[in-house]
């Protein structure tokens, strides 16, 4: 599966492991890990290891490019975090949000907004 958008369908039509979406979690192609993102939370995924991947995402969320109007990955693995509402999801959420100027912190607030008309 080479292209692209073979990987981006495969994710959207939810045809992938855990495993899969937790590598892609690591792409470099910024379409590919934002169709991953938003597949965890559709799948309401609480596998530890893929939650503090979205938390390092997080993390780097002023050096990731943007995806959708003013979010990026960064902002897209934030409100992950917060909708996936587990215990470990939650705390990593906070302290992420703890490191974040107001106005993204608002940003993110649009986002989860929006999220339900996104995915």
């Amino acid at each position: 599966m080479n292209n692209i958008q073979d990987i981006i369908d495969k994710i959207r039509q939810g045809n992938c492991t855990n495993n899969e979406l937790s590598q892609y979690l690591e792409s470099a192609l910024i379409l590919v890990k934002a169709n991953a993102i938003m597949a965890i939370i559709k799948r309401k995924t609480e596998e530890s290891s893929i939650i503090n991947k979205l938390y390092q995402i997080s993390l780097r969320i002023n050096q990731e490019s943007k995806v959708i109007g003013l979010w990026n990955n960064g902002h897209l693995a934030m409100a992950a975090l917060k909708l996936l509402n587990t215990s470990e999801s939650l705390v990593l959420y906070e302290d992420s949000m703890n490191k974040l100027d107001e106005n993204t912190q608002k940003d993110i607030e649009r986002l989860m907004d929006q999220l339900p008309h996104i995915i």
